[in-house]
Order: structure tokens, then sequence, then C-alpha cells
């Protein structure tokens, strides 16, 4: 999370009125609705804006707290294909994992070609 201050504007559109009910309209500087404010309350705690939540306060500072992107977590790769591992993995030996049998099997049955061309140039 992350929070961002920006400046608003009120354009200059001030209502006075008696007993404490003198507003401005206040455009809010992340999703440009415009509300109306009572002066006390800017003053006091501030005015949320209706639409998206921001904070304007009696500065002229709107402050809004912003949700980072969630960060999805890295999913595992098959050994055998390469490919993310969405559903249930098969684990093969040490550190291995595997996405189906079948990219298991093609492994084995590479590492057992290799082995077998590996020991053919050694007896060579």
């Amino acid at each position: 999370m992350r929070v961002e201050t920006r400046q608003y504007s009120c354009g200059g559109v001030t209502r006075h009125r008696p007993n404490g009910r003198s507003s401005i309209f206040i455009e809010c500087p992340f999703c440009q609705t415009v509300c109306e404010a009572y002066v006390w309350s800017l003053a006091g705690s501030g005015k949320r804006c209706p639409r998206c939540g921001a904070l304007h306060g009696y500065c002229g500072q709107t402050i809004k707290t912003v949700l980072a992107a969630k960060q999805s977590p890295e999913l595992p790769l098959c050994h055998g294909c390469g490919k993310p591992i969405t559903g249930e993995a098969l684990a093969g030996s040490g550190s291995e994992v595997y996405c189906s049998g079948e990219c298991m099997d093609k492994m084995c049955d590479h590492r057992a070609e290799a082995a077998k061309a590996e020991q053919e140039q050694g007896d060579d």
C-alpha cells in the first residue's frame, strides 16, 4: 500500500450561508467527482470523496491510500516440458517436479538414452 497526496481545486465556487452552513465545491484530483463540503468540516476531520474515498483536507490537500497490484506467487516449472505447473505436481528425484506422468516418463527415457550413449562412448 502507498499513500498518494494531490492538490484539489475548488474553482472559487463558494456558498456563503449563515449558521455554519458555508460550503465549497471540490473537484477530486483522483476521480474528478465534484462534491460539496462544509468549510468547518474541511477544517476538522476533512471530507471524503463519495466516489473514490479520498480524503479532502483543509489546506487543499487530498490524500488517498492506493493498494499496490497483487504479486502472484511464481509457479514451479515442470522439469520435463518447462511449463508452469498449475495443478498437482509429481515429485521426481531431488528438487525436480513434473506436471504429469508423461513428462516424468519422457525425462526417464531421455536419461536412460543419455546414460546408454555415454556408456557406449566409454567402451570405445
